[in-house]
């Protein structure tokens, strides 16, 4: 039975080529590049689409990851229309890359869409905005996939489920550390449960169950012993990005970690 693959993130807030120098050099399979702002902007991406490539030879496939603000779902139609177009453009910088899959994340809401009868009118808008983008990427190769979120004013996993019922084609992206803040370990367990069938990718980072902290494993409260098992148990075998923004000393360490869990586990 193959493994995971583990990638690391690319800050937009560094050099890119950078970025993915560093990812070699510290041992993970691929990197999933952030076409995001400010370094990350996909005209900088297309711009430096050479050297990008030619840093990517030593790694395996990339993927691409966008900013969590898409606002996909808005009801200004004008603007729910430019972030359409932008997440076009995203995939356009991406696929020159090769990249196999590109993240949306799940809406954060404002104001009274957060409740009904208006949060039902932002699944609606992000549906439509979804199925376009979906179409528009496998035209180009690339899978579209969506990431659940933690925040309070996000959809939360009946919303998520919704959509993704809603949208063929559309894979998903499993945040642990999201779910974790959501509800626990059983969050966890239920959103890699629930979407095994059509689970593209994975985030691993770690936090107390309060807030997203994006801190090393075993740093905080998730069990990832559970989680390694629980996806042998589904024989998953794609991509799993550590999400690690506490320092690169956390994060080498984290894909140390991982890598001594699955040995253990596997």
């Amino acid at each position: 039975m193959d493994r995971p693959k583990y990638g690391m993130l690319t800050s937009p807030a560094r050099d890119i080529l950078s970025e993915i120098r560093t990812a070699h050099r510290m041992g993970f399979d691929y990197v999933e590049l952030g076409i995001e702002i400010p370094e990350g902007h996909p005209d900088i991406i297309k711009r430096e689409r050479r050297a990008i490539l030619e840093a990517l030879k030593p790694l395996g496939q990339p993927i691409a990851h966008t900013a969590y603000w898409f606002d996909l779902w808005s009801d200004y139609e004008g603007v729910r229309r430019a972030w359409v177009e932008v997440g076009k453009k995203s995939v356009d910088a991406a696929s020159p890359l090769g990249c196999s899959k590109l993240n949306i994340h799940a809406p954060i809401l404002h104001g009274m869409y957060r409740g009904e009868p208006y949060k039902s009118r932002a699944i609606k808008n992000m549906v439509r905005s979804l199925r376009e983008l979906v179409r528009y990427g496998r035209g180009r190769g690339i899978k579209i996939m969506m990431e659940n979120m933690p925040e309070p004013d996000c959809m939360r996993f009946r919303e998520f489920s919704c959509i993704l019922g809603r949208v063929p084609g559309l894979g998903a992206h499993v945040d642990t550390g999201h779910a974790f803040v959501e509800g626990g370990m059983a969050a966890v367990s239920r959103y890699i449960r629930a979407f095994r069938d059509r689970l593209e990718h994975i985030h691993f980072s770690d936090n107390q169950g309060e807030q997203d902290d994006h801190i090393g494993i075993g740093q905080g409260a998730i069990d990832y012993f559970r989680v390694m098992r629980l996806l042998r148990r589904i024989r998953y075998d794609k991509t799993i990005t550590l999400e690690i923004f506490s320092g690169r000393k956390d994060l080498k360490n984290s894909l140390k970690t991982i890598k001594a869990i699955e040995e253990e586990v596997w």
